[in-house]
């Protein structure tokens, strides 16, 4: 539309109307022109509107209703006004319905430079009594400033009211004036809070101080709470701490005082993430120390010839690490053996796919959950060599790349970040297997299991952050009894010892020039297995699995193999 007055321009713009049906998800985007009257987003008469969303980023608009509802509800209303003139009202939502209606949950965003000098804001409204203050015109409504030295009348009807710093806050600014004669500011029911904007850096040193609200004429009723301080997080990794503060008994403005930036402790949260792909790999580790060794054994039956063995487990394992991570996945190898003398020896490939939930609480009372996805795919080789007296001894050595992303709503917004960091393990056991009759016996064992995946770079919001290389030691000790059903089938169970550690994410904060508190996966867990073992045909053997963990891990892992000799 053309600015230039007296051409293009409309009285109004309505999103929708209708009298005896719900208005819902109409968008309105003015980028200029000029409207005398209203812009309107959903009207409706007898029924809701909601939903409704209206875009001012120019032109001159006399009055704004995100949605108006003259006898039922109006909320959940978006307005963004960024650009242009508005000459008298903003509105969220209206209801006239007092018995009945509401106009809540309704968001008003401003930022740029609009002129609303002359504007009176207003959360929730009624057309039938402007001056109604009510929970019912109030609850959830939220108007969020962007800007720094805005100028309006008069606000009203707003349970939260968010000042977002940028760049060019400074120390002694005013972020909001209001010039109403008549009617006080009335802030007795709202929530203030103070955000950064997204790689913004307010020019603020601790005890600075910043009016968030200067009324030049009227009373200012300040919040009935002004006792807790509130944060603003700017990128992920800094916390503002700011304090409320009134002006003395002047009752003219309502002020912020920064007391302190510290690094944000909800930071840790993104080692966890670290961990997860560690646990996912660990995973595999177990299936190829374990299952993958057995099955390449199984597939050799001492004639010269080659086996291949393929393995699968599923698991969903928690990890206390200070709090906790979860994961659930599948890992998978598959190989081929053979046999030289005593020494049985294979090559196999793998792959690991799962996800996983992380939960960390502070001593503020703050929690910060993180989910993802965590992948693996590597290669590598065992040998397992018979020794005199039954004693064995085995182990492994495995490559491959981890891959791990990670997102969290926890964060003033979403922080998200994906990782592909390289992995290395081994394992050695040796073992004893003690026969107890002709049809059964006991494998006594230890194991030594050894990953590492290497260290990496992220940067989240802005914020750089060094992960450093983890490091998982674990050792376990256990028997396994097997017995022979026929000979074709075996059951086993057994018991076994598990410790952690090391299993350390340590990560270094480049924006506060400070390390962050490391989980770990130190710790002590109990396993417990039953299984069994069918040939189907001579050249065909098939296996079932069940694990148990207890302690410092805990949940539950089975998984299937085949082993073909050819």
């Amino acid at each position: 539309m053309d600015t230039t007055p007296g051409i293009n321009d409309v009285n109004y713009i309505i999103g929708a109307h209708h009298d005896a049906k719900d208005i819902r998800n109409n968008t309105i985007k003015l980028i200029n022109g000029r409207v005398s009257y209203e812009v309107i987003g959903g009207h409706a008469k007898n029924n809701l509107a909601e939903l409704n969303s209206i875009y001012i980023q120019g032109g001159e608009v006399g009055k704004v209703y995100g949605g108006i509802s003259w006898y039922d509800s109006a909320n959940l209303n978006n307005i963004a006004i960024s650009g242009g003139k508005i000459t008298t009202r903003i509105v969220g939502g209206v209801s006239n319905n007092t018995k009945t209606g509401t106009a809540q949950n309704n968001t008003i965003s401003i930022s740029g430079n609009p002129d609303i000098a002359n504007v009176v804001i207003y959360g929730g409204f009624n057309g039938s009594d402007n001056y109604e203050r009510s929970e019912r015109l109030r609850a959830g409504n939220t108007l969020n400033l962007y800007s720094n030295g805005l100028t309006a009348k008069n606000i009203h009807n707003f349970e939260f009211i968010n000042f977002y710093l940028s760049d060019s806050v400074n120390a002694d600014d005013t972020l909001l004036t209001l010039t109403d004669y008549w009617y006080s500011i009335d802030l007795s029911k709202s929530k203030i809070g103070v955000g950064v904007i997204d790689g913004a850096t307010p020019n603020l040193q601790n005890g600075d101080l910043v009016t968030l609200i200067y009324s030049e004429n009227a009373n200012l009723i300040y919040p009935e709470d002004m006792t807790n301080n509130v944060s603003a997080l700017k990128g992920v990794s800094t916390l503002y701490e700011f304090e409320l503060e009134d002006d003395g008994g002047l009752n003219e403005a309502l002020n912020a005082r920064l007391v302190q930036a510290k690094q944000n402790e909800g930071v840790k949260s993104f080692l966890e993430a670290g961990l997860a792909g560690t646990m996912s790999v660990n995973q595999g580790a177990d299936l190829i120390a374990n299952d993958a060794v057995k099955s390449m054994l199984s597939s050799i039956d001492g004639s010269d010839n080659i086996g291949s063995f393929v393995v699968v487990s599923g698991s969903d394992i928690k990890a206390k690490t200070g709090s906790y991570v979860d994961t659930k996945g599948v890992s998978l190898a598959a190989g081929v053996s053979s046999k030289v003398d005593s020494t049985t020896y294979g090559a196999f490939i793998e792959a690991g796919f799962g996800d996983y939930d992380s939960y960390n609480g502070f001593a503020n009372s703050s929690v910060v959950r993180g989910a993802g996805d965590t992948d693996y795919y590597g290669l590598g080789i065992m040998l397992h060599t018979g020794l005199v007296n039954n004693f064995y001894v085995e182990g492994s050595l495995r490559v491959g790349k981890s891959e791990t992303d990670y997102k969290s709503n926890d964060f003033a917004g979403v922080a998200s970040f994906d990782m592909d960091r390289t992995y290395y393990g081994a394992h050695i056991g040796v073992g004893n297997i003690i026969d107890i009759t002709d049809n059964s016996n006991i494998d006594v064992y230890a194991k030594l299991l050894y990953t590492n995946l290497s260290s990496e770079d992220v940067t989240i919001a802005g914020d750089k952050f060094s992960f450093d290389d983890i490091t998982s030691i674990r050792t376990r000790v256990g028997a396994r009894y097997n017995y022979n059903i026929s000979d074709i089938s075996t059951l086993y169970a057994g018991a076994a010892y598990e410790r952690e550690f090391d299993g350390k994410a340590k990560g270094y904060d480049h924006t506060n020039n400070k390390d962050i508190e490391a989980p770990e996966l130190k710790g002590d867990s109990a396993v417990l297995e039953l299984g069994a073992n069918f040939l189907a045909t001579p050249n065909l053997n098939l296996g079932a699995n069940f694990q148990g963990y207890l302690g410092d891990k805990e949940g539950i892992s089975g998984g299937v193999k085949a082993e073909y000799r050819f």
